[in-house]
């Protein structure tokens, strides 16, 4: 069961996580082209977008996450680095996190999937952790499925507590990946 300061924490993440996927739905939608559904859309050409993003990468010597939200926004297409990218620098430069919590850009090793972590240790770089040895208050922000959760809380205090963000079939199959998944790197901080 989580303390009262705990639950105050969890609150603020989630505001905070909320006001960062708005992002992709109230200023600037951005397309995956390796989610199927996003495929159907008719007024995007993913294959030809596809072989710009890679390009894009391969040929900028530069590319780190202030390029990669730039194609993004630019553009209307990223994946799953290029999405937690921007979710990454709102929750960064979030002024309700500079003095209690932990914000990173991590990857699983299990496979390739990147997202962002609101902790409240600082995560050492490049060290292999799981995520269930985060801590109750640790949330995830995924922005290639455009979803936000406690992979450590339970459902009970969740619900009880109006931290429950239910999710669609396809954030629960990324939900279950990440909760047993091992973080591969935590990069914290990056530059912008």
């Amino acid at each position: 069961m989580a303390t009262e300061e705990e639950i105050r924490i969890m609150e603020i993440r989630k505001h905070a996580a909320e006001c960062t996927l708005r992002f992709f739905s109230e200023i600037r939608p951005v397309k995956s082209n390796n989610i199927p559904f996003h495929c159907h859309c008719e007024d995007l050409d993913f294959e030809e977008n596809k072989a710009l993003l890679e390009d894009f990468r391969d040929n900028n010597p530069n590319y780190h996450i202030s390029t990669m939200m730039e194609y993004s926004t630019l553009s209307g297409l990223g994946n799953c680095g290029e999405k937690a990218a921007i979710c990454y620098c709102s929750l960064y430069s979030n002024p309700t996190f500079i003095s209690n919590s932990s914000v990173s850009l991590a990857q699983f090793i299990e496979y390739d999937h990147g997202c962002v972590v609101v902790s409240d240790p600082k995560l050492k770089r490049g060290r292999p952790l799981e995520m269930k040895n985060l801590g109750i208050t640790t949330m995830v922000v995924d922005g290639w499925t455009e979803d936000w959760y406690f992979p450590n809380l339970d459902m009970y205090t969740a619900l009880l507590n109006n931290l429950a963000h239910f999710p669609s079939p396809f954030q629960l199959v990324m939900r279950q990946r990440a909760k047993y998944g091992t973080l591969e790197r935590v990069m914290w901080p990056i530059p912008l």
